[in-house]
């Protein structure tokens, strides 16, 4: 490894230290709350499960049990467990974008690293962070060829994550490209089935649960009752816009050349039309505590009038234009595209969150330009990423 290399990594340790530090002492956010009370239930031998609880518990199962290898289980300890977590995340990027990208994996790391939505969950008692792990680690080994060991982080990820299902179908659907593209062989579909037999399983189990459940949700389902809402991918959209501008900046060019094609000015006046029907913000969640939830901050500010909804049209459409012109590094990987679309279109709540996989994913698929665009991007977003963990980790706001 080059003697610079050693210093960021360096560097990347000392951020996760300094942040940890930071952080670890003060009072729990939000979620924290209930989520430490169930791992503490947990621990005690108390497997009642809160009935507001909208996971399968197995994030809980699993901190309790590290609580149980730790010798106890109080605030300061589980942060610890999740930064440590968080760490391995990033070097797990950077193994998944050295096999993938070669010499531009560090920055892609990096730029892992500085997502501004993701950075203070790195910190906190959230599933987020164990669920985007076992995702990465089902991406790693299907990189690898060991496909069994891909299906059981797969399988895991649901087990924190339930909707994690849609994310173990893709990495099946990038097993079946890879073996017979968008053909349909079916005098091999026996051979496949054995390959991938464990992914086949999961998705039994899957819809097993919904069968016995009754939905995805596990608890809560007034507030997680399923549907069909686009909140979440125009909100998404609005995030990437600013995640990304230095690429749409250089998109710029090659998306005013789409524009003058009359096809894609019908597209974009009848995706203006959609958009003014269907962005709808009344979910309870999302139309409350406007001055701690910089979500709702956000939402309730432009949904309040036409002009204001038109203004929030800005940014979503300009990373749409940005994104068809964006060069993923492999054909297969476009089916990111329609499977975010699959895994947000179900949720009524609009919860940044919920776009941590595919985002991460969209920075290990997009095929860097090797230009100033890469390293302004990590820049601004460590810029706006310090800026966030400040005033979530003080109380003055949350995400």
């Amino acid at each position: 490894m080059k003697h610079e290399n050693v210093i960021i990594w360096l560097l990347i340790v000392l951020v996760f230290l300094l942040s940890f530090l930071s952080i670890k002492d003060s009072v729990l956010l939000v979620d924290e709350v209930p989520h430490f009370w169930q791992i503490e239930d947990f621990y005690e031998k108390n497997y009642s499960v809160n009935p507001d609880q909208t996971l399968i518990p197995g994030f809980h199962m699993f901190m309790a049990g590290v609580g149980k290898v730790g010798g106890g289980v109080n605030k300061v300890f589980l942060r610890g467990v999740i930064t440590c977590l968080a760490l391995l995340s990033v070097f797990l990027v950077y193994l998944i974008t050295k096999k993938n990208h070669g010499n531009v994996a560090l920055i892609k790391t990096l730029e892992y690293l500085f997502i501004p939505i993701l950075f203070p969950f790195f910190f906190l008692i959230y599933s987020d962070l164990l669920s985007l792990l076992f995702v990465l680690a089902m991406y790693y080994f299907y990189l690898k060829k060991k496909l069994l060991l891909s299906g059981i982080f797969g399988l895991i990820s649901i087990l924190i994550r339930q909707n994690n299902v849609l994310w173990v179908g893709f990495i099946f659907l990038l097993i079946y490209y890879d073996d017979f593209g968008i053909k349909i062989k079916w005098n091999k579909m026996f051979d496949f089935i054995k390959k991938t037999w464990l992914f086949i399983l999961v998705f039994l189990l899957f819809i097993s649960y919904v069968l016995i459940t009754g939905g995805i949700a596990f608890g809560d389902t007034d507030a997680h009752p399923g549907g069909i809402h686009f909140g979440n991918i125009y909100f998404m959209l609005f995030l990437m816009f600013f995640f990304f501008l230095p690429l749409h900046i250089a998109n710029v060019k090659e998306a005013l050349k789409k524009i003058r094609d009359w096809k894609w000015l019908v597209f974009i006046v009848v995706f203006f039309g959609f958009f003014m029907l269907t962005f709808i913000n009344n979910h309870p969640y999302n139309i409350g505590w406007g001055d701690y939830f910089l979500r709702n901050m956000i939402l309730i500010f432009f949904s309040q009038t036409v002009l204001l909804k038109s203004l929030f049209f800005i940014p979503v459409l300009g990373t749409v234009l940005s994104l068809s012109v964006t060069k993923l590094a492999n054909k297969k990987y476009y089916l990111l595209y329609p499977l975010t679309l699959l895994f947000l279109l179900p949720s009524w709540l609009i919860e940044e969150r919920y776009y941590l996989i595919p985002i991460v994913l969209f920075v290990l698929f997009k095929r860097e330009r090797n230009d100033w665009t890469d390293y302004a991007t990590v820049v601004l977003n460590a810029i706006m990423t310090f800026v966030i963990f400040y005033v979530v980790s003080h109380g003055i706001i949350f995400l």
